[in-house]
């Protein structure tokens, strides 16, 4: 599931995922330090059940300001590459347009990839009945995309069934 540099190595399956969110939640509780993830956008869901089931201790720092939006390719985030190609992200490498024309502004208001990106209910698969999603925007785009060729399809590293 990695993607970019790292496509040749082996990711972590959903299951292993949700050990790797545990440990880095209960870190936060006593770590001097801010944990940032990259690519981790369903570990928000795993922090929001962890307080609808009433098992959270709130960490040191928060790894996000509660009732933000997450950061995800093409949700407030794009990427221009060194031939000016705008991407969703560097990891998903869709060209959208160039920099040179028509204006960036546009290209992420009105191209119909960052559109479906956008709306959130465009995603298929699990991710489209998960009442977590506004929380996580449906995990990673980038591993789904590399992992299915799909970039609205089902966050592959997400253990959570919704219902």
């Amino acid at each position: 599931m990695p993607t970019g540099r790292g496509s040749r190595l082996q990711g972590c399956t959903a299951d292993q995922m949700e050990v790797l969110f545990q440990k880095i939640h209960t870190l936060s509780k006593s770590a001097s330090f801010h944990i940032k993830l990259t690519e981790g956008q369903h570990y928000r869901r795993f922090y929001r059940q962890k307080e609808v089931l009433g098992d959270f201790v709130p960490p040191r720092g928060r790894h996000f300001a509660v009732g933000s939006k997450p950061v995800n390719s093409g949700l407030g985030f794009c990427f221009v590459s060194h031939t000016g190609s705008i991407q969703p992200s560097g990891f998903v490498p869709l060209d959208c347009g160039n920099v040179r024309t028509p204006a960036l502004a546009d290209v992420y208001r009105n191209h119909q990839t960052f559109r479906d990106l956008l709306d959130l209910s465009k995603l298929t698969g699990k991710c489209q009945s998960c009442e977590y999603r506004d929380y996580c925007s449906g995990g990673s785009r980038a591993r789904t995309f590399a992992t299915t060729g799909d970039y609205l399809g089902s966050e592959v590293a997400c253990a959570y069934r919704p219902g």
